[in-house]
Protein backbone atom coordinates (compact mmCIF):
# COMPACT_ATOMS: atom_id res chain seq x y z
CA UNK A 1 0.00 0.00 0.00
CA UNK A 2 1.22 3.34 -1.16
CA UNK A 3 1.33 6.35 1.01
CA UNK A 4 -0.89 9.27 -1.02
CA UNK A 5 1.51 12.42 -0.89
CA UNK A 6 -0.56 15.11 0.88
CA UNK A 7 -0.84 11.91 3.62
CA UNK A 8 2.36 11.18 3.61
CA UNK A 9 3.57 14.77 4.43
CA UNK A 10 1.14 14.81 7.29
CA UNK A 11 2.32 11.65 8.61
CA UNK A 12 5.66 13.55 8.92
CA UNK A 13 4.41 16.58 10.55
CA UNK A 14 3.20 14.37 12.98
CA UNK A 15 6.16 12.47 13.37
CA UNK A 16 7.80 15.24 13.67
CA UNK A 17 5.62 17.09 16.43
CA UNK A 18 4.56 14.07 18.46
CA UNK A 19 7.09 10.80 17.60
CA UNK A 20 5.90 7.59 19.10
CA UNK A 21 8.02 6.48 21.88
CA UNK A 22 11.49 5.55 20.30
CA UNK A 23 10.53 5.28 16.91
CA UNK A 24 11.12 6.97 14.13
CA UNK A 25 9.91 6.72 10.48
CA UNK A 26 8.54 3.04 11.55
CA UNK A 27 5.16 1.99 13.11
CA UNK A 28 4.32 -1.23 14.49
CA UNK A 29 1.27 -2.56 12.89
CA UNK A 30 0.87 -6.32 13.90
CA UNK A 31 1.90 -8.93 16.26
CA UNK A 32 2.09 -12.66 17.51
CA UNK A 33 3.28 -14.26 20.65
CA UNK A 34 5.42 -17.47 20.45
CA UNK A 35 5.52 -19.74 23.08
CA UNK A 36 9.46 -20.33 22.66
CA UNK A 37 12.34 -17.94 21.59
CA UNK A 38 12.10 -17.03 17.89
CA UNK A 39 15.09 -16.99 15.55
CA UNK A 40 15.25 -17.02 11.97
CA UNK A 41 12.26 -16.07 10.01
CA UNK A 42 10.78 -16.40 6.24
CA UNK A 43 7.93 -14.89 4.34
CA UNK A 44 6.26 -15.95 1.16
CA UNK A 45 2.90 -15.89 0.16
CA UNK A 46 0.79 -14.72 2.78
CA UNK A 47 2.78 -16.81 5.27
CA UNK A 48 5.59 -16.23 7.99
CA UNK A 49 7.66 -19.48 9.01
CA UNK A 50 9.20 -18.85 12.01
CA UNK A 51 12.47 -20.99 13.51
CA UNK A 52 11.88 -21.52 17.43
CA UNK A 53 14.45 -22.76 19.33
CA UNK A 54 11.77 -24.47 21.68
CA UNK A 55 8.47 -24.94 19.55
CA UNK A 56 10.11 -25.88 15.88
CA UNK A 57 9.06 -24.45 12.63
CA UNK A 58 6.39 -22.58 13.40
CA UNK A 59 3.97 -21.39 10.65
CA UNK A 60 1.79 -18.01 10.72
CA UNK A 61 -0.90 -16.59 8.83
CA UNK A 62 -0.51 -12.92 7.47
CA UNK A 63 -4.04 -12.87 6.24
CA UNK A 64 -4.82 -10.25 8.69
CA UNK A 65 -1.78 -8.30 8.97
CA UNK A 66 -2.64 -6.19 11.75
CA UNK A 67 -3.54 -9.73 13.64
CA UNK A 68 -1.14 -12.49 12.45
CA UNK A 69 -2.24 -15.99 13.88
CA UNK A 70 0.37 -19.33 14.62
CA UNK A 71 -2.10 -22.03 12.52
CA UNK A 72 0.43 -24.87 12.13
CA UNK A 73 3.94 -25.84 13.78
CA UNK A 74 6.37 -29.08 13.73
CA UNK A 75 7.71 -29.76 16.78
CA UNK A 76 11.42 -30.17 16.37
CA UNK A 77 13.77 -27.17 17.58
CA UNK A 78 15.76 -24.98 15.22
CA UNK A 79 16.91 -21.86 14.61
CA UNK A 80 17.43 -21.00 10.34
CA UNK A 81 14.83 -21.51 8.10
CA UNK A 82 14.84 -21.11 3.80
CA UNK A 83 11.57 -21.23 1.64
CA UNK A 84 11.63 -22.73 -1.55
CA UNK A 85 8.82 -20.78 -2.79
CA UNK A 86 8.58 -23.20 -6.47
CA UNK A 87 8.93 -26.40 -4.78
CA UNK A 88 6.85 -25.22 -1.40
CA UNK A 89 9.08 -26.56 0.54
CA UNK A 90 11.00 -25.39 4.16
CA UNK A 91 14.83 -25.86 4.76
CA UNK A 92 15.71 -25.93 8.40
CA UNK A 93 18.72 -25.96 10.24
CA UNK A 94 18.56 -27.10 14.20
CA UNK A 95 22.59 -26.98 14.74
CA UNK A 96 22.46 -30.57 15.04
CA UNK A 97 21.10 -31.40 11.37
CA UNK A 98 19.48 -30.32 8.17
CA UNK A 99 15.76 -31.05 7.62
CA UNK A 100 13.46 -30.81 4.72
CA UNK A 101 9.66 -30.08 5.04
CA UNK A 102 6.97 -30.05 2.60
CA UNK A 103 4.65 -27.08 2.72
CA UNK A 104 1.96 -28.41 0.77
CA UNK A 105 -0.75 -27.69 3.26
CA UNK A 106 1.28 -24.33 5.16
CA UNK A 107 -0.51 -25.79 8.62
CA UNK A 108 0.30 -28.76 8.61
CA UNK A 109 4.06 -28.71 7.82
CA UNK A 110 5.85 -32.41 7.57
CA UNK A 111 9.15 -33.49 7.58
CA UNK A 112 10.22 -35.25 4.33
CA UNK A 113 14.04 -35.54 4.39
CA UNK A 114 16.83 -35.12 6.80
CA UNK A 115 20.32 -35.09 7.04
CA UNK A 116 22.49 -35.94 10.26
CA UNK A 117 26.22 -35.76 8.73
CA UNK A 118 26.53 -32.62 9.46
CA UNK A 119 25.54 -29.86 11.84
CA UNK A 120 24.07 -26.75 10.34
CA UNK A 121 23.05 -23.87 11.79
CA UNK A 122 22.63 -20.93 8.26
CA UNK A 123 20.72 -22.17 5.98
CA UNK A 124 20.56 -21.04 2.46
CA UNK A 125 19.07 -22.60 -1.14
CA UNK A 126 20.37 -22.25 -4.86
CA UNK A 127 18.89 -24.45 -7.32
CA UNK A 128 19.77 -27.94 -6.38
CA UNK A 129 21.95 -26.97 -3.67
CA UNK A 130 21.80 -26.38 -0.21
CA UNK A 131 24.70 -24.56 1.89
CA UNK A 132 25.03 -24.67 5.31
CA UNK A 133 26.98 -23.52 8.08
CA UNK A 134 27.70 -25.21 11.85
CA UNK A 135 30.24 -22.24 12.42
CA UNK A 136 33.46 -23.97 11.90
CA UNK A 137 32.30 -26.17 8.35
CA UNK A 138 30.98 -24.60 5.68
CA UNK A 139 29.10 -27.74 4.10
CA UNK A 140 27.04 -28.54 0.77
CA UNK A 141 24.28 -30.39 0.20
CA UNK A 142 22.14 -31.72 -2.66
CA UNK A 143 18.75 -31.45 -2.18
CA UNK A 144 17.45 -32.64 -5.95
CA UNK A 145 16.17 -35.38 -3.92
CA UNK A 146 14.60 -34.09 -0.88
CA UNK A 147 13.54 -37.25 0.81
CA UNK A 148 17.13 -38.17 0.81
CA UNK A 149 19.57 -34.75 1.07
CA UNK A 150 23.22 -35.50 0.62
CA UNK A 151 26.21 -33.83 1.76
CA UNK A 152 28.45 -33.33 -1.28
CA UNK A 153 31.12 -30.79 -0.54
CA UNK A 154 32.63 -28.99 2.23
CA UNK A 155 35.82 -26.42 3.46
CA UNK A 156 36.51 -25.33 6.86
CA UNK A 157 36.08 -21.26 7.15
CA UNK A 158 36.32 -20.85 11.00
CA UNK A 159 34.37 -20.80 14.47
CA UNK A 160 31.28 -18.94 14.06
CA UNK A 161 29.04 -19.03 10.79
CA UNK A 162 26.25 -17.12 11.88
CA UNK A 163 24.52 -16.37 8.19
CA UNK A 164 24.93 -16.82 4.27
CA UNK A 165 24.12 -14.87 1.44
CA UNK A 166 24.49 -16.53 -1.61
CA UNK A 167 25.43 -14.83 -5.07
CA UNK A 168 26.74 -14.96 -8.45
CA UNK A 169 28.66 -18.48 -7.75
CA UNK A 170 30.02 -17.27 -4.51
CA UNK A 171 28.55 -17.76 -0.61
CA UNK A 172 28.94 -15.15 1.71
CA UNK A 173 29.60 -16.28 5.53
CA UNK A 174 29.51 -14.12 8.22
CA UNK A 175 31.72 -15.04 10.82
CA UNK A 176 31.45 -14.21 14.59
CA UNK A 177 34.73 -14.76 15.77
CA UNK A 178 36.74 -13.84 12.03
CA UNK A 179 34.86 -11.62 10.19
CA UNK A 180 33.48 -12.35 6.26
CA UNK A 181 34.59 -15.21 4.54
CA UNK A 182 33.91 -15.47 0.87
CA UNK A 183 33.91 -19.10 -0.72
CA UNK A 184 33.26 -20.42 -4.24
CA UNK A 185 30.82 -22.23 -5.27
CA UNK A 186 31.21 -22.58 -8.93
CA UNK A 187 31.85 -26.33 -8.45
CA UNK A 188 29.55 -27.41 -5.19
CA UNK A 189 32.03 -30.56 -4.67
CA UNK A 190 34.71 -28.64 -4.14
CA UNK A 191 34.03 -25.07 -2.40
CA UNK A 192 37.11 -23.07 -1.31
CA UNK A 193 37.42 -19.91 0.32
CA UNK A 194 38.30 -17.09 -2.10
CA UNK A 195 38.31 -14.06 0.20
CA UNK A 196 38.28 -12.69 4.07
CA UNK A 197 37.27 -9.30 5.88
CA UNK A 198 38.60 -9.70 9.23
CA UNK A 199 35.97 -8.47 12.02
CA UNK A 200 33.06 -10.12 14.06
CA UNK A 201 30.13 -10.84 12.06
CA UNK A 202 26.39 -11.61 12.59
CA UNK A 203 24.50 -10.96 9.60
CA UNK A 204 24.99 -10.63 5.57
CA UNK A 205 23.14 -9.92 2.97
CA UNK A 206 24.09 -9.12 -0.74
CA UNK A 207 22.78 -6.61 -3.14
CA UNK A 208 24.74 -6.47 -6.73
CA UNK A 209 28.59 -5.27 -6.08
CA UNK A 210 27.99 -4.84 -2.24
CA UNK A 211 27.77 -6.60 0.99
CA UNK A 212 25.92 -5.54 3.49
CA UNK A 213 27.56 -7.12 7.30
CA UNK A 214 26.10 -6.87 11.05
CA UNK A 215 29.67 -6.50 13.45
CA UNK A 216 29.67 -7.02 16.66
CA UNK A 217 32.63 -4.18 16.92
CA UNK A 218 32.07 -1.76 13.66
CA UNK A 219 28.10 -2.00 13.49
CA UNK A 220 26.78 -1.90 9.99
CA UNK A 221 29.40 -2.05 7.13
CA UNK A 222 28.90 -2.11 3.51
CA UNK A 223 31.58 -4.21 1.64
CA UNK A 224 32.75 -4.26 -2.31
CA UNK A 225 32.66 -7.43 -3.43
CA UNK A 226 33.18 -6.37 -6.94
CA UNK A 227 36.15 -8.46 -6.96
CA UNK A 228 34.99 -11.46 -4.84
CA UNK A 229 38.17 -12.44 -4.13
CA UNK A 230 39.21 -9.05 -2.15
CA UNK A 231 36.39 -7.57 -0.29
CA UNK A 232 36.95 -4.03 0.81
CA UNK A 233 35.13 -2.03 3.45
CA UNK A 234 33.66 1.11 1.63
CA UNK A 235 31.25 2.76 4.11
CA UNK A 236 29.93 2.45 7.95
CA UNK A 237 27.75 3.68 10.15
CA UNK A 238 27.44 2.78 14.10
CA UNK A 239 24.50 0.60 15.79
CA UNK A 240 23.11 1.24 19.22
CA UNK A 241 23.63 -2.40 20.68
CA UNK A 242 27.00 -4.10 19.16
CA UNK A 243 24.92 -7.68 19.61
CA UNK A 244 23.99 -7.35 16.30
CA UNK A 245 21.51 -9.66 14.00
CA UNK A 246 20.62 -10.37 10.84
CA UNK A 247 20.11 -7.62 7.36
CA UNK A 248 17.69 -7.66 4.78
CA UNK A 249 18.34 -5.65 1.98
CA UNK A 250 15.60 -3.87 -0.43
CA UNK A 251 15.21 -0.95 -2.49
CA UNK A 252 18.20 0.81 -1.31
CA UNK A 253 17.40 0.15 2.49
CA UNK A 254 18.67 -2.06 4.48
CA UNK A 255 16.72 -3.83 7.79
CA UNK A 256 18.33 -4.69 10.52
CA UNK A 257 17.72 -6.87 13.22
CA UNK A 258 20.00 -5.09 16.23
CA UNK A 259 19.34 -6.73 19.24
CA UNK A 260 17.93 -4.88 22.32
CA UNK A 261 17.81 -1.80 20.51
CA UNK A 262 15.31 -3.36 18.03
CA UNK A 263 14.61 -2.54 14.38
CA UNK A 264 17.27 -0.41 12.88
CA UNK A 265 16.75 1.71 8.97
CA UNK A 266 19.67 2.62 7.22
CA UNK A 267 19.32 4.39 3.48
CA UNK A 268 22.30 2.85 1.14
CA UNK A 269 21.64 4.90 -1.59
CA UNK A 270 24.77 6.05 -1.42
CA UNK A 271 27.03 2.80 -0.17
CA UNK A 272 29.74 4.65 0.78
CA UNK A 273 28.18 7.00 3.08
CA UNK A 274 24.90 4.84 5.06
CA UNK A 275 22.83 6.49 7.27
CA UNK A 276 20.33 5.84 9.54
CA UNK A 277 16.83 7.21 8.93
CA UNK A 278 14.72 5.25 10.88
CA UNK A 279 14.41 3.04 13.87
CA UNK A 280 11.75 1.01 16.33
CA UNK A 281 13.30 0.12 19.34
CA UNK A 282 11.75 -3.05 21.45
CA UNK A 283 12.42 -4.00 25.07
CA UNK A 284 13.15 -7.42 24.33
CA UNK A 285 15.94 -8.51 21.33
CA UNK A 286 15.05 -8.57 17.81
CA UNK A 287 17.37 -11.31 16.17
CA UNK A 288 16.22 -11.82 12.76
CA UNK A 289 14.59 -9.82 9.96
CA UNK A 290 12.69 -10.20 6.72
CA UNK A 291 10.87 -8.26 4.27
CA UNK A 292 7.97 -8.79 2.14
CA UNK A 293 5.76 -6.16 0.23
CA UNK A 294 5.40 -3.12 2.49
CA UNK A 295 5.92 -5.01 5.56
CA UNK A 296 8.98 -5.56 7.99
CA UNK A 297 9.16 -8.96 9.80
CA UNK A 298 11.37 -9.12 12.55
CA UNK A 299 12.03 -12.21 15.39
CA UNK A 300 11.92 -10.93 19.05
CA UNK A 301 13.73 -13.60 20.87
CA UNK A 302 11.43 -13.16 23.94
CA UNK A 303 8.13 -11.84 22.84
CA UNK A 304 7.19 -13.28 18.91
CA UNK A 305 7.12 -11.86 16.05
CA UNK A 306 6.61 -8.27 15.58
CA UNK A 307 5.44 -6.90 11.52
CA UNK A 308 6.56 -3.14 10.91
CA UNK A 309 5.80 -0.58 8.02
CA UNK A 310 8.92 1.51 7.59
CA UNK A 311 7.36 4.96 5.68
CA UNK A 312 10.00 7.25 5.37
CA UNK A 313 10.55 5.71 1.90
CA UNK A 314 6.55 5.89 0.78
CA UNK A 315 7.17 8.60 -1.75
CA UNK A 316 6.01 8.91 -5.10
CA UNK A 317 7.82 11.46 -7.56
CA UNK A 318 4.74 12.63 -9.86
CA UNK A 319 7.62 14.75 -12.27
CA UNK A 320 11.26 13.15 -12.53
CA UNK A 321 12.26 16.01 -14.66
CA UNK A 322 11.57 18.43 -11.82
CA UNK A 323 13.42 16.42 -8.95
CA UNK A 324 15.23 18.71 -6.82
CA UNK A 325 19.08 17.62 -6.81
CA UNK A 326 22.27 18.56 -4.33
CA UNK A 327 25.28 19.66 -5.99
CA UNK A 328 28.48 21.06 -4.09
CA UNK A 329 26.50 22.07 -1.06
CA UNK A 330 23.69 23.52 -3.22
CA UNK A 331 19.91 22.00 -3.29
CA UNK A 332 18.78 22.96 -6.88
CA UNK A 333 15.47 23.29 -7.03
CA UNK A 334 14.28 23.42 -10.73
CA UNK A 335 11.61 26.59 -11.39
CA UNK A 336 10.01 24.11 -13.87
CA UNK A 337 9.23 22.42 -11.09
CA UNK A 338 7.82 25.25 -8.67
CA UNK A 339 4.20 26.05 -9.50
CA UNK A 340 3.14 30.01 -8.79
CA UNK A 341 2.11 30.76 -5.33
CA UNK A 342 3.57 27.69 -3.86
CA UNK A 343 5.98 27.42 -1.19
CA UNK A 344 8.76 24.89 -0.05
CA UNK A 345 10.65 23.91 2.36
CA UNK A 346 12.97 21.36 3.30
CA UNK A 347 12.15 18.53 6.17
CA UNK A 348 14.38 16.55 8.00
CA UNK A 349 13.85 12.50 8.23
CA UNK A 350 11.36 13.35 11.62
CA UNK A 351 8.96 15.81 9.33
CA UNK A 352 10.81 18.86 11.36
CA UNK A 353 11.27 21.96 9.08
CA UNK A 354 14.79 22.93 8.50
CA UNK A 355 14.79 25.74 6.18
CA UNK A 356 12.40 27.22 3.30
CA UNK A 357 13.69 27.10 0.03
CA UNK A 358 13.44 28.83 -3.59
CA UNK A 359 13.92 27.96 -7.05
CA UNK A 360 16.94 27.90 -7.98
CA UNK A 361 19.77 26.96 -5.77
CA UNK A 362 19.32 26.88 -1.89
CA UNK A 363 22.45 26.84 0.11
CA UNK A 364 22.43 23.65 2.52
CA UNK A 365 26.45 23.35 3.44
CA UNK A 366 25.85 23.84 6.68
CA UNK A 367 22.55 21.15 6.84
CA UNK A 368 23.89 17.74 8.45
CA UNK A 369 24.02 14.93 5.88
CA UNK A 370 21.21 12.71 5.87
CA UNK A 371 17.81 11.93 4.50
CA UNK A 372 15.79 15.28 3.91
CA UNK A 373 12.59 15.49 2.21
CA UNK A 374 11.23 18.65 -0.25
CA UNK A 375 7.87 19.91 0.37
CA UNK A 376 6.25 21.75 -2.23
CA UNK A 377 2.61 23.27 -0.91
CA UNK A 378 0.65 24.26 -4.17
CA UNK A 379 -1.14 27.89 -4.33
CA UNK A 380 -4.24 28.23 -1.65
CA UNK A 381 -6.83 27.77 -3.92
CA UNK A 382 -6.03 24.45 -5.04
CA UNK A 383 -4.64 23.50 -1.55
CA UNK A 384 -2.89 20.40 -2.60
CA UNK A 385 1.21 19.17 -1.59
CA UNK A 386 3.74 17.11 -3.05
CA UNK A 387 6.98 15.69 -1.61
CA UNK A 388 9.78 14.51 -2.89
CA UNK A 389 13.06 13.04 -0.86
CA UNK A 390 17.07 14.49 -1.46
CA UNK A 391 20.00 12.59 -0.13
CA UNK A 392 22.42 15.33 1.21
CA UNK A 393 25.70 13.86 1.64
CA UNK A 394 29.68 15.36 2.61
Amino acid sequence: MKTPLSAFCLSLLIVGLAPAADSLNVRLIGACSLPGEPAGIAVREGYAYVADWDSGLCVISLSNIARPVRVGYCGMPCGSVFIDRQERRAYVGDGRALQIMSLSDPAHPTEVGRCTTAWVYAVAVEGQYLYGSDGMWFSVFSVEDPANPVEVGGCRVAEGGYDIAISGGYAYVADNYYGLFVVSILDPYNPVVVGELPGHCFGVAVDGDYAYVTDRDSGFRVVSIADASRPVQVGRTPLPDHWSGAVDVRDGYAYIANGDAGLRVISVANPKNPIEIGYYGTQDYSLDVATCGDYVYVTDYESGLHIYQFYAGRIDVPNEEAMPTVVRGALLLPASGVERGASSVLLDAAGRKVTDLQPGANDVSKVAPGVYFVRQASNVMRGASSVRNVLIVR
